[in-house]
């Protein structure tokens, strides 16, 4: 009977340890979470899903790792979501690539398993409103009044900007109105007044020289000289870029051209005269222009109207 016993002892323990070592290990297999983002992201913007896998597991938990990173991600276990949780750090001009680490722990009878998944962030630049030019600005959509309230000191760079049009050559920086100069003089030199001077040419007292009233003077020079080819009408028949109110500047309106896009090189002006929609004061005979010769110098006067100068159109906006 004693040794019966003990045959089916060792028979149990037997049986016993065979039920142990049939557990098999745990395994944990998973992907690194890559991802490319702008730089400044969003508080809680999806940055990607751990994807792992764990078997033959009894327990297993999953977190984040202390790191450079740990207080500006957050990863939450239920979901195996990584999302932002601080952008601040997240700077393309300071760093490029950014690196995580997700520690998953996993054990079952016989075996404990630790398994670290990567993350790898990488950002891309954003162009930020601080970083871009002024025509940057105004290309995003910006109205030169926004430009220049959040920096008065971006004036002179507003000159010669493309906007509305044209080349900005004046701002009013009260109201944000202002004035633009196409980006070419019209096809030929032009008259101001086309008809033969038979005893004089036709005084039309569009005499007004003021910014602002430019428009006002070429209505007046077309309303009294009617049709034909000369400096008022072909700027009043100008459509260009979509646009089909330009006119010709008053003299200071053309003072302000040469004063914000001649003298410092922009314009792509001729050497020569331009006329002004602005005639002398008690003459018939002559209106004012401005000689665009030399950048440095400027220079006003009284012209015949017969003469043949540069034209450039401007409009308001």
């Amino acid at each position: 009977m004693k040794n019966k016993f003990t045959i089916v002892t060792l028979a149990a323990v037997s049986m016993l340890f065979s039920g142990c070592t049939d557990v098999p290990p745990v395994v944990i297999t998973a992907d690194e979470l890559r991802v490319t983002i702008e730089e400044n992201p969003e508080v809680g913007q999806l940055l990607g899903k751990i994807n792992v896998n764990i078997v033959n597991e009894d327990n297993s938990s999953m977190f984040l790792m202390d790191g450079d990173l740990s207080d500006y991600i957050s990863f939450d276990e239920s979901t195996k979501e990584v999302t932002v949780s601080d952008p601040s750090i997240f700077d393309f001009e300071t760093q490029e690539t950014y690196y995580a680490n997700v520690k998953v722990n996993a054990s079952n009878k016989n075996s404990s398993v630790g398994y670290e998944v990567l993350i790898v962030i990488t950002l891309t630049n954003v162009i930020e409103r601080s970083e871009m030019s002024v025509q940057e600005l105004l290309d995003a959509g910006e109205t030169p009044l926004e430009i220049y309230t959040s920096n008065n000191s971006l004036l002179s760079d507003l000159y010669g900007a493309t906007y509305a049009g044209g080349l900005i050559f004046y701002f009013n920086t009260s109201d944000g109105t202002g004035l633009v100069a196409a980006e070419a003089d019209l096809a030929a030199t032009l008259p101001w007044d086309p008809n033969a001077p038979t005893g004089g040419f036709l005084q039309t007292n569009e005499t007004l020289t003021a910014i602002g009233t430019g428009a006002t003077n070429t209505a007046g020079i077309i309303a009294d000289l009617g049709d034909g080819t000369y400096a008022a009408k072909a700027c009043a028949d100008l459509t260009l870029n979509g646009f089909s109110d330009w006119f010709l500047p008053s003299i200071d309106e053309l003072s302000e051209i040469w004063k914000n896009l001649r003298s410092v090189g922009l314009g792509n002006f001729t050497n020569g005269f331009y006329w002004s929609s602005s005639e002398t004061q008690n003459s018939g005979n002559q209106a004012w222009h401005v000689d665009f010769t030399n950048p440095n110098v400027f220079l006003s006067t009284g012209a015949f109207k017969d003469d043949l100068d540069n034209v450039r159109a401007v409009r308001a906006f």
